[in-house]
């Protein structure tokens, strides 16, 4: 890989890096020979993406800059079921239980292993972020400030995304996502206008 394609990966956040000292991984001594057998496939489009042995073996993704969800996840399900199919003919699979579902390196990933998120611009919701993630929580969602290169905060944008991954069905879990973040701007915008934080958990029955 050359600086270059490497900085284009950097900057369509595609590219993975070393997990630093202190980390799970680290500790664990996951980062033992990088970067070897580590590796990045993308489409032209950088729609989708496979990472290869950055925390578990393969991570697919599908993503785009729009807000059609369903397009998205149409994609990964399509895309998924070509690479499965296509380590199956190599004589492997995804490792799968019967009572936990889909294992990964991450007991918080066991189940359907899907993890969906959306970013949002929360310029009002986002300014207290203990109570965005109560707001999150009551919706099956979690928040997250989303930073750019070296840690710095990008604007007022906060990753969001499915609280868990087990129970539900990815489909399931992919309409919680719809129909959580459909609320949030709803919440955002009348927050530009008359209502607070408390009227907000009013409605939803959070707990101040």
């Amino acid at each position: 890989m050359t600086a270059a394609e490497e900085e284009q990966l950097r900057k369509h956040r595609l590219l993975f890096e070393k997990p630093k000292g202190g980390t799970l991984l680290a500790g664990a001594d996951a980062t033992r020979d990088w970067p070897s057998g580590r590796g990045i496939f993308h489409n032209d489009e950088k729609t989708f993406v496979v990472w290869v042995n950055e925390a578990d073996h393969m991570q697919i993704i599908s993503m785009e800059n729009s807000g059609d969800i369903p397009k998205v996840f149409t994609r990964w399900v399509k895309c998924a079921q070509i690479v499965e199919e296509s380590i199956k003919r190599s004589g492997y699979e995804f490792m799968y239980n019967n009572h936990l579902g889909f294992l990964s390196t991450c007991p918080s990933s066991v189940g359907t292993a899907l993890r969906a998120s959306v970013f949002l611009n929360l310029e009002k919701l986002g300014q207290n972020s203990c109570k965005l993630e109560n707001i999150c929580q009551s919706l099956g969602l979690q928040s997250q400030r989303l930073s750019g290169e070296y840690g710095t905060y990008v604007g007022e944008m906060w990753d969001i995304s499915n609280k868990i991954t087990i129970g539900p069905s990815e489909v399931e879990l992919v309409q919680t996502i719809i129909d959580g973040v459909a609320k949030l701007i709803e919440l955002e915008k009348v927050m530009h206008t008359e209502k607070t934080y408390d009227d907000i958990f009013q409605e939803l029955s959070i707990n101040a």
